[in-house]
């Protein structure tokens, strides 16, 4: 079983090519905006962008996706923090 539904990479991929307008629309017809920062740069986005449609493309039947998201969000503390 996997974890995400097919077409899950190509959306990822997609996703590496676009440009603010293109990611903010992608954001606004899935999750919204709250989880931006105010001042957010176009990395900042497109990472908002990627965990929204990984998001969108779970696969519930899978068990992984804890294990998966406390690594996500180690990795994310440790990019805030400068390490």
């Amino acid at each position: 079983m996997t974890m995400y539904f097919e077409g899950h990479q190509q959306a990822q991929n997609e996703l590496q090519k676009m440009d603010e307008q293109a990611l903010l629309e992608v954001i606004d017809g899935l999750y919204g905006r709250d989880c931006l920062p105010e001042d957010f740069d176009l990395d900042e986005l497109r990472r908002e962008a990627s965990r929204q449609v990984r998001e969108d493309f779970k696969n519930p039947e899978c068990q992984d996706h804890e294990q998966v998201e406390f690594w996500e969000k180690v990795m994310e503390a440790t990019r805030n923090s400068g390490c």
